[in-house]
């Protein structure tokens, strides 16, 4: 089997063709892009206590998108915003599409409320620019 893939013990290494610079860095910053048909969702929101180490922390808690997901959640009845950074999986209670931090909450101001209508936008991540490379002289 090493044999087929190139690792035979008499074999030096595995050729792989080369690829300049500048697409490789592109193809690594786009495999790194979430990807996602609908960004964005309406449904019910719910809170969780935080842990005492991270109460300022602006964070939630998603059942599909990529850790480290920036989204802006709108609460639907009364306008109040809030960015939050994707961290965590949940929620998993039928109806409900996020899990805000504590902090997140208070700022949407339904920590009395507990639960409560909202739209989640995913905020597109942005690509650097890539300078093309020189040939070397």
């Amino acid at each position: 089997m090493r044999r087929r893939i190139g690792f035979a013990p008499g074999k030096k290494k595995l050729l792989l063709p080369r690829v300049p610079l500048s697409v490789s860095v592109a193809l690594v910053m786009l495999a790194a892009i979430p990807v996602r048909a609908n960004q964005n969702d309406t449904g019910l929101a719910s809170f969780y206590s935080d842990v005492p180490d991270k109460s300022e922390m602006l964070s939630a808690a998603h059942r599909s998108l990529a850790f480290g997901t920036m989204v802006s959640v709108v609460r639907v009845d009364t306008g109040a915003h809030v960015v939050v950074r994707i961290n965590d999986r949940g929620p998993f209670i039928r109806g409900r599409i996020i899990d805000l931090s504590c902090s997140a909450a208070e700022q949407l101001g339904m920590v009395d409320v507990g639960v409560a209508p909202v739209t989640v936008q995913v905020i597109p991540a942005p690509v650097p620019a890539i300078r093309k490379s020189r040939p070397p002289q």
